[in-house]
């Protein structure tokens, strides 16, 4: 996000803050949550008539506190979290191997968001798919309020994924304890459907449970020697589900260079390569399959769909590179 970017974001998030309860709740239903306005009278339980009016006053109650009002539009309130301009194609990315040994990292990121979950912070990221390494998607990110969710404390981060021209949002509800990093919940609307799940659900287990119990990754990484780089480019490791860091490597992205530690996880078929500089931030992240990971969906064999892709020997099985996400970090 440029500066001027972050700064009317900012004052977005700082004049929402001086609006009354009614005027902050219905403007986060319909601009951040996206309800339409029938859909907040039914979760309110008020006329659709009484909504109309709160979200006109509403409108005029933020443009009347907003601090800088010739930089809107007449009648627009933009609550979008307007993304970095990400390159259309993936900048030129090289990694080498350090000689020196890899360096502790204290990452409290969640883990594949880029994101650490505290009131203030935003990020956004992007997917550059396999074979073009063309750019698919950028999700931006906002912890806007601290949440309790099942009675675990936590943030409420405001995500929008836009994916070929079409911008989807919803809310994650993520946290950052002493030792560990994790999402907790999701809240978005499905067709027109309120959907809210947490880590009580097995879906919800099934597809983003990190650690035992969903504790999360842990914050502070070392090599642990569970998993090693062999001469060959090949990768033993000791057993799943739990990240190593598998060496140091220098990352240039572009015209910046970084040094990193490369931070290795497998789980259910997937595996990725997070590379992480001193700061504990994302540098690259790096998605493989499993040779033969939903081919019930996908109809083939990752061998297959991505025939000139990286493949990579993780204990004897194949292991295929789909995509590449870098973050407004890196740019």
């Amino acid at each position: 996000m440029d500066s001027h970017g972050a700064e009317t974001a900012a004052l977005v998030n700082d004049t929402l803050g001086l609006l009354r309860g009614k005027d902050q709740q219905v403007l986060y239903l319909f601009y951040i949550m996206g309800y339409n306005q029938r859909d907040i009278a039914t979760k309110l339980g008020v006329p659709l008539g009484t909504v109309k009016s709160r979200v006109s006053a509403a409108k005029e109650n933020f443009k009347t506190a907003y601090p800088d009002p010739p930089r809107a539009k007449k009648g627009d309130l933009s609550m979008s979290m307007s993304s970095h301009a990400f390159p259309k194609v993936m900048p030129g990315v090289s990694i080498e191997k350090a000689n020196e040994p890899p360096f502790k990292v204290k990452c409290e990121e969640v883990p594949g968001w880029f994101i650490v979950p505290r009131v203030g912070e935003r990020t956004s990221f992007a997917f550059y798919d396999e074979p073009d390494k063309r750019l698919t998607g950028v999700n931006s990110m906002a912890c806007v309020r601290e949440a309790v969710i099942h009675g675990i404390p936590c943030v409420q981060v405001n995500v929008e994924e836009e994916e070929e021209g079409r911008i989807a949002k919803h809310a994650r509800f993520m946290r950052l304890t002493d030792t560990h990093a994790s999402c907790v919940a999701e809240m978005r609307i499905q067709e027109d459907t309120f959907v809210f799940s947490s880590f009580y659900d097995d879906e919800w287990l099934s597809r983003y449970e990190v650690g035992e119990n969903n504790i999360g990754r842990e914050i502070e990484q070392e090599a642990k020697g569970i998993a090693r780089v062999n001469p060959d480019g090949s990768i033993t490791a000791g057993r799943e589900e739990c990240p190593d860091i598998i060496g140091r490597y220098t990352v240039r992205i572009g015209v910046r260079s970084f040094a990193t530690v490369a931070l290795l996880e497998i789980c259910g078929g997937i595996m990725t390569i997070v590379y992480v500089d001193q700061k504990g931030r994302t540098v690259l992240f790096r998605r493989y399959n499993s040779y033969n990971w939903k081919t019930d969906r996908y109809k083939a064999l990752w061998t297959e769909k991505l025939p000139a892709s990286e493949v990579l020997l993780i204990n004897s099985e194949r292991y295929v590179h789909w995509y590449d996400c870098i973050g407004d970090y890196v740019l």
